[in-house]
């Protein structure tokens, strides 16, 4: 049995095969691949024509256009086929006209014309009914339109079943042009969006460059595979030749933007040549013409490419790796496109390929695009945080703002109630000693106004004090000395205070180094005892150090009311008082703990508190410690003798003050002159035979002219830098900081008599300068 069917099996298998490519022969289109070519109309034609094969490129063949040449193929069939065929035509010029046997098959445009022709060449598939054909001998007439466009020619006629010839043409019509115009449709709707984020953020010129080469390339390669003419050939042509020209402009512009070489006149230069050249182009009008600017033109586009690519690079290098891996990518991917279709231009690699650039472009524009606006939505991304984090800063300071208004409520306030205090007490005191009261009472009365005139002058040192902290103009100069001489002058000016109270004021002795600034340190602990004993009833205060690393943590502990926990936080505002709601001004005026905080935070040193209330509290601030040095040799208060004869210019416009001023300046032994302003004080000068030694001069005078410009005035008539001092009352932030960056030294009223002196002694010591 299996002898049998095994040799049946292989007969059937083989006849089935023998059947199958006799389908496969019959199937097969017929190829015309010789035609007889006349170089005019076919109604024109004579002779026999020339024989040429196919495919046949006209630019090669030298056929001037445009004009209309005509194609004769004669073949023959064996019989008439009995159902639809069909001619496709891969390969042929958008104006054409196709005859069978005598019929008109197709007629697209008017190939008979002299008028410019469009740009390129088109696939045709013309279906022939049945009734055309004919048994034995048939013709094919093609008359098309002729010139010297890129890529114009005739490919191979193909003859056959329309169900064999079909599929295989739309599937070529999808990859030629069907899906060439839905990518740059696609990416030319993406330019638009760009161009709409270029529009809300006009700055992005780059954004701006790119959109519109984005936009115009879609729009050109979209054009370029339109089968239906939508404007005029003349149009068509100079809009490809406009869109070349801008596409090299724009391009050259975006590369030098993103890579930061902007150039205004360079950038217009180029604008302009372009809308020369396109304006150009259209008064030109004839193909003829067009060409030969085409042909000088090209050349001079193809020569920007270099700069364009060197530019690319470098900003793509700027910008970041990703961004110079995502662009060195495309350059490659379209100078590997560029190369493949100048080899189909030039007709390197037959007439029926396909351009690449088209695909590439458009793909490695829509990805840059992609990168841009996701660039952009990071950007906004950036945006909206930025402006939340600005938005919770902006309610932070409001609500600091609003604190800080509080608390200047608070200190005008209290600042009120503490002058009129003393105030009122010395008005008092001044109407009792109009009295003629007895001698007896007298020194009391004295005493009292000493008091009164101490309270007013401590409250407006505290006030000065943190208006200059406010403005900026206290500035922190540290250097390293030792504590142990501190820490003794503290106890000394302290422990009559401790004595008067009843109080024990005990203060460790150290051998301790650090680095602070001396006069700020000092008022700090001067404060901090200060104000320890004034809230000791009994017990007493105790000063001591201790190491902690590299840092000194000196501690002031009382054995006083102390200070509930959540009073803690607000001990350190101004003129807030513990257990003081009375404002007993016994108890301070609650500026120093506030002066404290902010000398610490300028010195950037650590400063807190702890405290039980009954028991006591510890302020404690940490100082930077260094190693012990040699001691320095300590510089000797100023006495009288150094002020002794020396000749001091006083300008002072208050009358009462320049008198008083000069009274206590003569007890000192100086000799003095007084002025109250900048013309007095040149005319005091004229009036003495020697310059005078120092300086002192009020800042706020008046008239418009100020302290500085009299200082100036006076060292240019004397022609040296006389020694000077400034002297004021204002406690404006801006003029404390005009002062602080004058370089001169500044006392600010009221000034006592034994800081009058120091600064004077230090201001005569200086060498004077000649003037510049």
């Amino acid at each position: 049995m299996q002898d049998i069917t095994g040799p049946r099996l292989r007969r059937l298998f083989a006849l089935a095969f023998v059947l199958l490519a006799a389908l496969h022969a019959a199937a097969q289109p017929l190829v015309l691949r010789q035609a007889r070519f006349w170089p005019s109309h076919c109604d024109a034609r004579q002779g026999q024509g020339d024989l040429v094969a196919l495919p046949d490129l006209w630019s090669a063949r030298g056929v001037q256009g445009p004009g209309a040449s005509c194609y004769r193929f004669d073949f023959a069939l064996e019989q008439a086929p009995a159902g639809n065929w069909a001619l496709e035509l891969r390969r042929i010029s958008r104006d054409h006209t196709i005859w069978l046997n005598g019929h008109l098959l197709s007629n697209r445009g008017s190939p008979h014309s002299t008028a410019p022709t469009r740009l390129g060449s088109m696939a045709r598939l013309a279906e022939i009914p049945p009734a055309l054909w004919r048994d034995g001998d048939n013709r094919i007439e093609l008359e098309v339109s002729t010139g010297q466009w890129p890529r114009a020619g005739l490919a191979e006629p193909h003859v056959g079943p329309d169900e064999v010839l079909r599929p295989q043409f739309e599937l070529q019509r999808y990859y030629e042009r069907s899906l060439p115009q839905a990518i740059n449709l696609t990416t030319g709707l993406l330019a638009v969006l760009t161009l709409l984020i270029w529009a809300w953020r006009p700055r992005e010129r780059a954004l701006a460059y790119f959109s519109v080469l984005f936009l115009l390339g879609s729009v050109r390669n979209w054009y370029y595979y339109a089968d239906l003419p939508l404007v005029s050939a003349s149009f068509g042509n100079w809009f490809f030749y406009a869109a070349q020209v801008w596409t090299a402009t724009l391009l050259l512009l975006f590369s030098a933007e993103l890579c930061g070489r902007r150039n205004r006149r360079r950038d217009l230069a180029l604008v302009a040549a372009a809308s020369l050249l396109c304006t150009l182009s259209a008064m030109v009008g004839d193909s003829a013409w067009l060409e030969r600017l085409r042909a000088v033109t090209y050349p001079v586009l193809i020569a920007t490419l270099p700069t364009t690519l060197w530019w690319l690079y470098r900003g793509a290098r700027a910008a970041g790796p990703r961004v110079f891996a995502g662009v060195m990518a495309g350059l490659a991917v379209v100078l590997i496109g560029a190369a493949h279709d100048y080899l189909v231009v030039n007709d390197l690699l037959g007439l029926e390929a396909n351009y690449w650039l088209p695909f590439s472009i458009p793909l490695v524009l829509a990805a840059f695009a992609v990168y841009q606006l996701r660039r952009m939505v990071s950007a906004l991304g950036e945006v909206e945080e930025l402006a939340d984090l600005l938005e919770y800063r902006v309610r932070e300071r409001t609500h600091a703002l609003e604190l800080a208004n509080t608390a200047k409520t608070r200190f005008l306030a209290s600042a009120s109630h503490d002058l009129r205090q003393p105030m009122h007490a010395i008005s008092i005191l001044v109407a009792t000693l109009d009295q003629r009261m007895p001698r007896i009472e007298l020194g009391h009365v004295v005493d009292q106004l000493k008091h009164g005139v101490q309270a007013m002058e401590e409250l407006l040192k505290g006030i000065l004090d943190l208006s200059r902290l406010d403005a900026g103009g206290v500035h922190a100069r540290p250097t390293e000395f030792a504590l142990g001489p501190l820490l003794d002058a503290i106890e000394r000016s302290e422990a009559a205070h401790a004595r008067e109270r009843g109080l024990a004021l005990r203060v460790r002795p150290s051998r301790d180094w650090v680095r602070s600034d001396p006069i700020m340190l000092e008022r700090i602990l001067r404060n901090l005892v200060g104000n320890a004993l004034r809230y000791t009833e009994r017990g007493g205060v105790l000063v001591g150090c201790r190491r902690r690393g590299e840092r000194l943590r000196i501690e002031i502990w009382d054995s006083g009311i102390g200070i509930d926990a959540e009073q803690l936080p607000r001990v350190f505002e101004e003129f807030y008082q513990v257990g003081n709601a009375a404002r007993d001004r016994s108890k301070g005026l609650g500026l120093g703990l506030s002066i404290v905080e902010q000398y610490a935070r300028l010195l950037g040193h650590r400063i807190e508190v702890r405290s039980r209330p009954g028991r006591g509290s510890c302020f404690a601030i940490e100082v930077p410690g260094v190693e012990a040095a040699l001691p320095a040799a300590e510089r000797a208060v100023p006495g009288l003798a150094a002020l002794s004869g020396a000749f001091v210019l006083v300008v002072e416009d208050d009358a009462g003050v320049r008198e008083a001023t000069a009274l206590l300046l003569r007890s000192w032994g100086c000799h003095v002159e007084v002025a109250d302003g900048a013309d007095a004080a040149v005319e005091a000068l004229d009036l003495h035979l020697r310059w005078p030694d120092l300086l002192l001069v009020d800042h706020r005078l008046g008239g418009e002219t100020s302290g500085r410009q009299v200082i100036e005035l006076l060292r240019l008539t004397i022609g040296e830098a006389v020694p000077a001092i400034l002297v004021t009352g204002d406690v404006a932030p801006e003029v404390l900081r005009e002062l602080s960056d004058s370089g001169l030294p500044v006392l600010h009223k009221p000034i006592n008599a034994l800081q009058l002196r120091g600064a004077m002694a230090d201001a005569l010591a200086v060498e004077t300068m000649p003037a510049a």
